[in-house]
């Protein structure tokens, strides 16, 4: 399969398969004064009017969005880029951003990168040629150059929950630093000092400062940083389970683990199922939001909860505001808090030490 045929699509306006000339066929007059009626451009008569409204209503005719745009140069169509279709956290994400576009009554494009920066920068040249009014991308953070031709182009662009610290552009974000700090601190106060931690590639700015979160943690309370409880794998299920096999087979075996999204966890979860191991009696285990299908895991887990509906609402906003300006804006960064959301997946071991 090319990567053309991965474009999944989801359409926000049906575009009518009548034509204006069929339109102005019926109302017995010229395709000029159908467009005079719908665009309000002229003097029509009354008369003539109902006329060709009547024939619209019956035809079912909806005026070509595209049509409408040529004029202003706009294709009214947005693209999304993302790093994994079958991530219940990008569904989610994608749903409250076309929830926002939607009022606009513009076209997504939803693209799948499946993490694989050459695809990501495929999309980004496709999607400039295809001239979109705007972009919104979950960046790999391996494409700055081709993300630079996009704001080159003068495309609006939101990058969104990964950002490129050396690009100026609109980005919407977790305070991810913060949700693994206080993950960390949560487990430490709990007892915790051999707290391991499965994350996906650091490259990902969302790794990165999860990652660094989780070391400042240690750091501040004079425990000692272990390279052993460190796991930075893959992005699939796949490789959580087996990041995991290894945190349970070290000598000194973890007494918490962090999973930092919901591939991880299932991974995580996997493997501790597959040892025989108890949560929290055996091992303690907190993960960054898991979504509605936490509450079918038992024992309730701990977790940090993060505002992903408010995160692409921002995002959309953020990026039709560009549109819709007249004159160049400067770049916003959002930055979202987390929560911890306290349930009984992490054991109080404070009294054994």
């Amino acid at each position: 399969m090319c990567i053309r045929d991965r474009i999944y699509t989801i359409r926000v306006l049906e575009y009518s398969l009548v034509t204006m000339k069929e339109v102005a066929d019926k109302a017995g007059t010229s395709v000029y004064t159908v467009s005079s009626v719908i665009n309000n451009s002229n003097p029509v008569s009354l008369k003539l009017r109902r006329r060709v409204k009547k024939a619209i209503e019956e035809l079912d005719y909806v005026p070509n969005a595209m049509a409408k745009g040529l004029k202003k140069r706009r294709t009214y169509s947005i693209a999304v880029i993302i790093s994994d279709v079958s991530d219940i956290f990008y569904s989610k994400v994608i749903k409250s951003i076309e929830k926002i576009i939607n009022l606009e009554k513009l076209s997504v494009t939803v693209c799948n990168t499946d993490n694989d920066p050459g695809k990501e920068k495929w999309y980004l040249e496709y999607l400039i040629q295809k001239k979109v009014d705007g972009l919104i991308v979950f960046t790999i953070g391996q494409n700055d150059k081709s993300l630079k031709k996009v704001l080159d182009k003068k495309i609006p662009l939101v990058l969104i929950d990964r950002e490129v610290e050396t690009l100026k552009v609109n980005s919407v974000v977790m305070d991810d630093f913060r949700g693994a700090l206080e993950a960390t601190n949560y487990l430490i106060n709990m007892g915790h000092k051999r707290i391991g931690i499965v994350s996906y590639p650091i490259t990902f700015s969302t790794g990165c400062k999860r990652i660094e979160g989780y070391k400042i943690a240690l750091s501040r309370h004079g425990i000692d940083q272990d390279v052993e409880l460190i796991k930075i794998c893959g992005t699939e299920i796949s490789d959580s389970y087996r990041a995991t096999e290894e945190l349970l087979s070290i000598k000194d075996v973890p007494t918490a683990i962090i999973t930092t999204n919901p591939k991880m966890f299932v991974g995580a979860l996997k493997s501790i199922r597959h040892n025989n191991l108890k949560i929290p009696e055996d091992i303690s285990l907190l993960a960054f939001d898991i979504f509605e299908w936490v509450d079918l895991v038992r024992p309730s887990i701990t977790i940090i909860k993060q505002p992903v509906e408010k995160m692409g609402e921002y995002a959309a906003k953020l990026l039709l505001e560009e549109i819709n300006s007249e004159e160049e804006m400067i770049p916003r960064k959002i930055v979202l808090s987390t929560k911890l959301i306290v349930g009984n997946s992490v054991k109080n071991i404070s009294s054994l030490h």
